[in-house]
């Protein structure tokens, strides 16, 4: 994806359990397994969120305050999602399709740049 191993697969595992909320409604598994699947997708996406603010704050990116906040405002719109889901007010189908749309939104315009920064800051001076 970006070239950062740890990054990529956090990445990569916030597309297969997305995927996996997917398939669970084509299954038809039923309410008791969309909500295990959802909750395991908010759970990796919160993981995932630390993840990388650990990673910007130890090599001091410039871009941090506002990454953050781009984080802390999808974990909201998440919620929210989450929260009309369980009400009945949304579908599981929208909730995934949601997701999936954002993470990759996220990762060509917030995670790319910072991933960049953290490959040039590896490279050996010339």
């Amino acid at each position: 994806m970006l070239g950062l191993g740890e990054v990529d697969e956090d990445h990569r595992e916030l597309v297969e359990l997305t995927n996996r909320a997917l398939a669970t409604l084509h299954d038809g598994l039923g309410s008791d397994r969309e909500e295990q699947v959802t909750g395991e997708i908010v759970s990796a996406l919160k993981a995932h969120f630390r993840h990388e603010e650990r990673l910007m704050e130890a090599c001091d990116y410039p871009g941090r305050a506002a990454h953050r906040a781009n984080h802390d405002a999808y974990l909201r719109q998440v919620d929210e999602l989450i929260r009309d889901y369980r009400n009945r007010r949304t579908s599981l189908f929208h909730v995934a399709d949601t997701l999936l749309d954002w993470i990759f939104e996220h990762i060509e315009q917030h995670d790319a740049p910072f991933v960049q920064f953290l490959l040039a800051r590896a490279e050996p001076a010339s």
